[in-house]
């Protein structure tokens, strides 16, 4: 996980400036490359491959490329580049391997890519250098940021990671715009086109002789070892609920002397009893964190991190900030999170008032594409703020297509939100924890209450916080 600038006719100060206003994201090196009008620039947080021979921008061939993020299926596509084409990798980690896909297969890379990243690529095979690619992963699980690609001849575009780093570059607010998830965008200097790679799709496959629960299990089981890569210390996030508990249950079988995080406000919580009998159950080594009633100017801080003034958004990311600082002073650089479960089985209250099964699969669809620019960014803003890279399991491709083609008696029944996963992790965990009601981790924190008394009206101090800071007045 890294951070990244770039801009297709603009000027190398300007990613300068990206890149030192997202710093943070990137403690262990900087690096900038021009080809012909588009500058690249990368801050690097160090994970698969440390070494300088990984650094980025990186070149394969004809293709520059700066990316964050991870490529998960990196050395299966290795193998096949070395075996088909011979080419002879000079580095142990991921952003070769990417830069040498795309040299392969140019945009239908990404299509063979499981991965979370957004990245920036130049191909002088393609378009003699000429163009600067734009792309996301296919939910949205890293941010990406861009300016409006309208009358590129007189605004050349920039793309970020993070809106302070566009803002640092003389960018205007109002034209600051999402890089859809799935999405590539080709930007020339006075014309830009944008392709889809992806879109969300069910797998409705019919005959499945296994139980869905036993399908579930083996899906959640790959996607943390999928995520399990790494050449530096990972930890993983244990609120005492069933999404993180899941986790915990398979990465402890994957990553020996894991450690788990817990965060807590009220030593008497139910949320940190749960954890501790979670972590207890799994024989694992909890470190348990204390979350301080924030202040103001605290919840004002989390506004300017995240990039957002969503009540829940940023109540929640300060308790994540608090984790973040605990878990990068304990030398971790990644932390596997829960985000996405939720949405996949549409447990919010909310939606157990839908009346049909297609009102039902539209809206966890909807809910699913909508996190590119809600939880993910938020989780992903604040511990990148910290240098330690968030990992969601829950948004393994495989899985995520597969639960979205369930129909909903398959997944909740009457009391029971998350039947199919408590299903599937029943006699792995306690069944204190498989039948724990469902409590927002905010309410489970208990810090609500306090930041009620502290501000009147909260939502509107956050909305004006984040009006300030886009307007240069924080």
């Amino acid at each position: 996980m890294c951070g990244i600038a770039a801009t297709i006719g603009g000027t190398r100060e300007q990613v300068e400036a990206m890149l030192n206003a997202q710093a943070a994201r990137g403690p262990d090196g900087e690096g900038i490359a021009q080809v012909g009008a588009a500058i690249l620039g990368h801050r690097r947080l160090a994970i698969l491959d440390p070494s300088p021979a990984s650094a980025q921008p990186i070149r394969v061939g004809p293709v520059t490329l700066a990316f964050a993020g991870e490529v998960w299926n990196y050395r299966a596509l290795r193998e096949g580049i070395e075996r088909d084409l011979g080419h002879q990798f000079h580095t142990t980690g991921d952003a070769e391997v990417f830069a040498a896909a795309l040299a392969r297969w140019g945009i239908a890379a990404l299509g063979r890519i499981e991965g979370m990243f957004a990245a920036v690529w130049t191909d002088d095979s393609a378009d003699g250098g000429s163009a600067l690619y734009v792309a996301r992963d296919r939910f949205g699980e890293i941010p990406l940021h861009r300016t409006s690609l309208e009358g590129l001849f007189r605004r050349p575009p920039l793309i970020a990671t993070e809106i302070k780093a566009l803002l640092a570059a003389g960018a205007d607010p109002a034209e600051i715009e999402w890089v859809d998830p799935g999405s590539v965008l080709v930007v020339l200097p006075e014309v830009a086109h944008k392709h889809w790679y992806y879109g969300i799709t069910t797998d409705r496959r019919p005959g499945d002789s296994w139980p869905r629960e036993y399908r579930l299990h083996e899906l959640l089981g790959n996607a943390c070892q999928e995520r399990a890569i790494s050449d530096v210390p990972v930890c993983a996030l244990l609120s005492g609920g069933l999404d993180s508990s899941a986790l915990c249950a398979f990465l402890r079988t994957l990553i020996p002397g894991l450690v788990v995080y817990t965060a807590f406000h009220d030593d008497r919580s139910a949320d940190l009893l749960a954890a501790r009998a979670a972590a207890k159950y799994l024989d694992l080594e909890l470190r348990e964190v204390f979350i301080p009633e924030p202040t103001a100017e605290d919840l004002a801080y989390v506004v300017r991190v995240i990039e957002m003034p969503y009540k829940v958004q940023v109540e929640i990311g300060w308790p994540c900030l608090v984790l973040a600082d605990r878990i990068a002073y304990d030398g971790f650089k990644v932390a596997f999170v829960g985000e996405g479960s939720d949405e996949l089985w549409a447990s919010y209250g909310f939606s157990q008032r839908l009346r049909t099964n297609a009102d039902w699969e539209r809206q966890r669809e909807y809910l699913v594409r909508r996190q590119h620019r809600m939880n993910f960014a938020r989780a992903n803003k604040a511990f990148l703020s910290r240098g330690v890279e968030p990992r969601l399991p829950f948004m393994h491709r495989p899985l995520v297509e597969w639960a979205l083609g369930l129909p909903r008696a398959s997944i909740r029944q009457r009391g029971r939100p998350k039947a199919i996963l408590q299903d599937a992790l029943r006699g792995v965990l306690p069944d204190a924890i498989v039948d724990r009601r469902k409590l927002a981790f905010q309410d489970g924190l208990g810090i609500k209450a306090g930041i009620a008394a502290r501000l009147s009206d909260p939502a509107a101090f956050y909305h004006k916080t984040w009006l300030d800071t886009l307007n240069g007045k924080e």
